[in-house]
């Protein structure tokens, strides 16, 4: 298949008219396949804040980071926000975060290592594109009722503040996983700073250098483990995979990617 048009119609209009006689129905015909929260019904990846440990800030010490990561519970997000947002993550994939227990916020550990901290009252720069606005407003409201301030700002400003909130989708191997640490217009790899940078190169020579795809698996998830227990970065959610389908479409299932392997995909007859 070379190219797909979709042609959303008014509800009174001809499609004759305008020569698209396959025209079925218009969006009050579709119905939305959300999965089931299993399976593929996730997408292969998460959403995450990641500190840039390259600027001067409270995210400079290990213990304001920690002390973020407590306050901002992924469980409690995704049951304010809801929407898309499936599961909490433990890391990049769904698979590893299924089963994973998150600790209840404990307020006395909180406390304890925003002193430990040393934390002033400064403010935290939240860099955000408009389609995270909503985990941004939750997140600015979390930290203040400890404290912190944090103002959002717009995407464009996003090399330059001291956090931002992005996605990472992943293929079925871990090229994606790599360029996330070492594609020089990557968060990662512009946040993190040098020592970082080196020790996970390290890694991934490793990694490329195992045997078995397990041995790779265990060493992409020593990385993860690194950034989340110094909290460089701090794994938010899984999302769904949603479809809108037509009612006489069949076979259509999404890859872990998003996307639709057109060659299963086939029209019930329509009169």
């Amino acid at each position: 298949m070379d190219g797909v048009d979709i042609v959303i119609m008014p509800a009174d209009c001809d499609p004759e008219s305008i020569g698209f006689t396959s025209v079925l129905h218009t969006w009050d015909r579709y119905r939305q396949d959300e999965g089931d929260g299993r399976g593929t019904g996730l997408r292969l990846g998460c959403t995450m804040l990641s500190w840039n440990v390259n600027r001067e800030g409270p995210q400079q010490s290990e213990a304001f980071r920690r002390a973020v990561r407590m306050i901002l519970h992924p469980g409690e997000m995704i049951a304010e926000l809801g929407g898309p947002r499936a599961i909490p993550a433990f890391g990049y994939r769904p698979d590893e975060s299924r089963g994973r227990v998150i600790d209840p916020v404990r307020p006395e550990r909180v406390k304890s290592a925003l002193k430990e901290s040393g934390y002033d009252g400064a403010a935290i720069r939240l860099a955000v594109y408009d389609k995270y606005k909503d985990d941004a407003a939750w997140i600015q409201k979390r930290l203040s009722e400890w404290g912190i301030r944090a103002d959002i700002q717009s995407h464009r400003d996003w090399e330059d503040a001291d956090c931002t909130v992005s996605s990472i989708v992943l293929a079925e191997d871990e090229v994606c996983e790599i360029e996330s640490y070492e594609n020089g217009a990557s968060v990662l790899r512009l946040y993190l700073d040098e020592e970082r940078l080196l020790w996970i190169k390290a890694r991934i020579d490793d990694a490329l250098g195992a045997e078995s795809r397990e041995d790779r698996r265990m060493t992409f998830r020593e990385i993860e483990q690194y950034l989340r227990d110094e909290a460089s970065v701090i794994f938010l959610y899984h999302r769904h995979l949603n479809a809108f389908l037509h009612p006489f479409v069949h076979g259509m299932s999404l890859n872990p990617l998003g996307w639709v392997d057109f060659k299963d995909v086939w029209l019930e007859k329509h009169d």
